[in-house]
């Protein structure tokens, strides 16, 4: 941090670093500053190339370090891990198709039938038998 002597030799410096600022100038921030700036931008930028989603620098620090602080000591790679872990993917089925299009289609279970007056129960108090499948 510079000092000044005085007020006047601390407002005109001030002064100029809002003008060549405001001309885009990174005379604000120091080399290594810089260098990460450009570095945040750049990682955003691919992560919009390869994932198709715009999001801001700014976004992307702050629920990082959001994340981080809920986490404490543990690294946010470990609760990503873990998170993926215990969480299913559901898929969408569409009704209206088949229940399962890579199995064959005699493969189904057949559906119950309601027959009441063919049912072994009511067979059996009829005086009838009832044979039972190996």
């Amino acid at each position: 941090m510079t000092s000044y002597g005085t007020y006047s030799e601390a407002m005109s410096t001030a002064d100029q670093l809002v003008r060549e600022m405001s001309h885009g100038s990174q005379a604000a921030l120091t080399t290594a500053q810089t260098r990460g700036v450009l570095a945040v931008l750049d990682a955003v930028e691919s992560f919009r190339r390869e994932r198709g989603q715009t999001i801001s620098a700014v976004r992307a620090i702050t629920e990082y370090l959001a994340a981080v602080r809920k986490l404490g000591d543990r690294p946010l790679s470990d609760a990503v891990d873990g998170f993926l872990g215990i969480v299913a993917t559901v898929k969408r089925m569409d009704w209206g198709r088949p229940w399962n299009t890579s199995r064959a289609a005699n493969t189904r279970p057949p559906r119950p039938t309601a027959n009441v007056l063919n049912s072994p129960w009511l067979s059996l108090h009829r005086g009838g038998t009832v044979q039972m499948e190996a």
